[in-house]
């Protein structure tokens, strides 16, 4: 059934940019409009014809080398050596301005690239392009304020023209050296399709069919990773192709890192890394599974060049023969730039522990290819490469997904594999998936390998580099510029949230800015017990539960800049048996629930397929209220319901316990908002509430079970009793959290006569503070108050009541 779309939200964006740091602008001879009559760029300039390579012997070497073990050659390397001293052509403008010009042609090369034998250096005021026979792509402009590079990207077809601008006056000439020209034959399809005048390149791509593109449904939750993702070329007696990740350090400072494979070329010094190019988002815009859909071109920008930093052919456990690798396979370059801003670069996070990953991802470039996205639902396990380092990678098996099987393929190296949490566990060596075999495992070097392991020096570890302050850090998150060193962000996840007696709940900090001290506080204090030797000062405790009723979790994270606390109320709920609610999920965030609306519950979120929010409001047996359900995406059809679980059975079946339905029309109002009444007889306590929508192919809404579209959020309701405080026809009183660790409410908004004022006494009567209404409600902190029992004394022009609160 196709879906019609009710509510959405658009973001639209537009342009392409192709190029290296650079300034921008035209090449000076794109101008010739200025020339009306005769232009001087009209005259003809030297153009250095090359042969084409033997590409039957190419083919050859190629079908050899070709796979996961070695690097993914595309271009062939031809050495030349030209500058400007010894070639191009000069012509004399108008004005006293010159242009030199130089073009070098390789016939059926697809794009062309440059390499120099010394750093391009640009004197002040000139200004150096490169472009296509077809001016429909150019570089630059590189001018005395652009870092210098010795490569330069890729540019489209079989010929390349170097232009260079000389102010007039000028008399310095730049430093143009050429000493290789790389003819691309392979796996750049993709990068050149936008400069083709709109031509389709073949779609007989090198990689795979069973790949999936980066931006696929895959990509849902793993997108900030996907920003991490370099593609990368290389010099090695020829031109190869890797991928590599922009990887955080603990000094969050935004230094430009990058992590990817050792046997990418090998480097062991800043020289081996001048011909590097590194290409940033690199990608198609849309999904399109397989490799058979055209495309006019990826967006890309680039950088070149680098400082070596460390790797593991540095270190002490070297490769054996010509199949293994040395150590852990990696390198770790650092950029000579900042990478700029427009890049959106994702500084990726990383955990060093030596638990195996349960599940995750892969960013990678097949064959050189567009991003493309690998899954894994498997937990990793030890393996060893070839023979070499014993269990110094981790082995992964790929699975298959909505749009495809991922695999790994030649130019895959060095792309990063990543945990359950989105850091970065290892590193791409080789394996024996492709679309054929999608099954085989993958290995990829261990992090922790790499981390402090591969050798004893700072050039053989990542440990100097990545964790400069000596933090002793085990993980860290990702970041986006700009980093700066930042107090922590706290934040936890529970391993369950709802849980029977004598169950042991694992606590994961999910702490932002690198905290180097945890404190967890539980309350109430008692009826639970730290286990598996972790205590309140763990980063990652585990509690076993053994007393029914609410916990309150408390995770102060801190470090020098500061500290930050995260505060769950009602988190954890504990039950005397069964299984609690029953059961409920959607699979496909095709619409969601954006908030839901009901007394003090006021949550916005956006699609988490199921969320236990434990937020909670409190309602009287017998009163009214107004449920409030927006949507942030929804269909016609779609179907939106609520109930609670008034008699605490778990199936949200019985009398009265849907308390709000809608079938999504055309003309349906959102929010949704639906009256309904506590049933009188409905017991003190805490009940669930549950919100849903679904989509009605999935068939009638239910509260329990799994849909394929949708999602479902809980919630908690204080039912207060039927009588409530009606002792002198004063209404309802609402008076939680009872207990309480410090913040209680008394809620009169129901009450419907003059409330003079409302005091908390403790057990001596000792009056500790008196107020007075504000919109209905008052809240006393008792958090500077002992452990014990006090007392909230409401006093009304029709008399008084007293209720015990309990402080824990």
């Amino acid at each position: 059934m196709k879906k019609h779309l009710l509510i959405a939200f658009f973001l639209i964006g537009s342009g392409l940019a192709f190029s290296q740091i650079s300034e921008g602008g035209l090449p000076t001879s794109f101008g010739k409009i200025l020339f009306p009559e005769t232009s001087p760029y009209d005259a003809a300039y030297q153009v250095h014809q090359l042969l084409t390579p033997d590409m039957q012997l190419a083919h050859a070497q190629d079908l050899e080398a070709d796979g996961k073990g070695k690097p993914y050659r595309v271009g062939i390397n031809i050495p030349v050596s030209y500058s400007i001293n010894n070639s191009g052509t000069w012509i004399n403008l108008p004005n006293g301005d010159k242009i030199w010009r130089l073009g070098i042609r390789i016939p059926e090369a697809q794009a062309l690239t440059l390499y120099f034998g010394a750093p391009v250096e640009i004197p002040a005021g000139g200004k150096l392009h490169a472009y296509n026979a077809k001016h429909s792509q150019y570089i630059g402009a590189y001018t005395s304020s652009t870092p210098t590079f010795q490569a330069m990207e890729m540019v489209e077809g079989e010929l390349i023209t170097l232009e260079y601008y000389m102010p007039a006056g000028s008399l310095e000439l730049p430093v143009i050296e050429i000493s290789e020209v790389a003819y691309y034959y392979r796996g750049v399809e993709s990068r050149i399709a936008a400069f083709r005048d709109g031509d389709e390149i073949s779609q007989d791509r090198t990689h795979g069919s069973c790949e999936i593109d980066a931006v696929c449904s895959e990509s849902t939750g793993w997108v900030n990773q996907r920003s991490s993702t370099v593609h990368y070329s290389f010099v090695d007696a020829g031109t190869f192709v890797c991928t590599a990740s922009v990887i955080n350090n603990t000094a969050v400072d935004c230094t430009p890192y990058i992590l990817t494979a050792n046997h990418c070329g090998t480097p062991t010094t800043s020289a081996n890394i001048t011909n590097h190019i590194w290409y940033f988002n690199y990608q198609r815009p849309t999904c399109v599974p397989g490799n058979t859909g055209t495309y006019s071109g990826a967006l890309s920008q680039t950088m070149t060049g680098g400082i070596f930093r460390a790797s593991s052919s540095l270190g002490t456990h070297p490769a054996g023969s010509g199949s293994q690798v040395d150590g852990s396979d990696f390198v770790l370059v650092q950029l000579n730039s900042a990478i700029p801003a427009g890049y959106n670069a994702y500084y990726a996070g990383w955990n060093r522990n030596t638990t195996a990953a349960t599940s995750g991802i892969c960013y990678h470039h097949p064959a050189g290819d567009e991003k493309k996205i690998s899954t894994y639902s498997t937990s990793l396990t030890s393996a060893t490469y070839n023979g070499g380092w014993a269990s110094a990678h981790w082995s992964v098996t790929w699975a298959a997904s909505t749009n495809g099987h991922g695999v790994t393929e030649g130019g895959s190296s060095g792309s990063a594999i990543y945990d359950q949490n989105g850091r970065i566990v290892g590193h791409l060596s080789g394996g024996s998936s492709f679309c054929s075999t999608p099954t085989a495992s993958d290995l990829y070097g261990k992090f922790n390998k790499a981390w402090n392991l591969d050798g004893a020096t700072a050039s053989s570890q990542l440990a100097p580099w990545l964790d400069p302050g000596n933090t002793g850090a085990m993980t860290l998150n990702g970041t986006f510029a700009p980093c700066t060193p930042a107090a922590p962000v706290a934040n936890f996840v529970a391993s369950a949230t709802t849980v029977t007696t004598a169950t042991t709940v694992t606590f994961t900090d999910l702490s932002t800015n690198i905290p180097t001290s945890w404190a967890w506080v539980i309350a109430p204090a008692s009826g639970w017990a730290y286990a598996g030797g972790t205590t309140s000062a763990s980063q990652d405790p585990q509690v076993t539960f053994n007393t029914v009723g609410f916990y309150t979790i408390t995770l102060t994270a801190t470090n020098l800049q500061g500290s930050d606390a995260e505060v769950k109320t009602n988190y954890i709920q504990v039950t005397a048996g069964g299984s609690g609610p029953c059961v409920a999920s959607g699979t496909t965030c095709d619409e969601y629930i954006s908030n839901v609306n009901l007394g003090s519950i006021n949550n916005t979120t956006a699609c988490t397929n199921f969320s236990n929010y434990s937020l909670s409001t409190s309602l009287a047996a017998g009163s009214s209220a107004n449920i409030s359900i927006d949507l942030g995406l929804a269909y016609i059809d779609d179907e939106v319901a609520a109930w609670i679980d008034w008699n605490d059975d778990g199936d949200f079946a019985d009398a009265n316990e849907t308390i709000s339905y809608t079938l999504v029309t055309a003309s349906t109002t959102v929010p949704i908002v639906t009256n309904f009444t506590v049933p009188a007889g409905t017991s003190a306590g805490s009940k669930t509430l549950r919100a849903r929508i679904s989509y009605s192919v999935d068939g009638a809404i239910v509260p329990c079970g799994t849909s394929t579209f949708g999602e479902v959020e809980d919630y908690v309701i204080n039912v207060t009793g039927s009588s409530g405080i009606n002792e002198n026809g004063l209404g309802s009183v609402s008076i939680y959290p009872n207990p309480t660790n410090g913040i209680l409410t008394i809620d009169v908004t129901n009450v419907n006569v003059d409330i003079q004022s409302i005091v908390l006494l403790d057990v001596t009567g000792r009056i500790i503070t008196t107020a007075s209404t504000v919109n209905g409600k008052v809240v006393f902190n008792l958090a500077n108050e002992t452990s014990g029992i006090y007392f909230v004394k409401i006093n009304t022009s029709e008399g008084s009541i007293t209720k015990k609160v309990v402080r824990y």
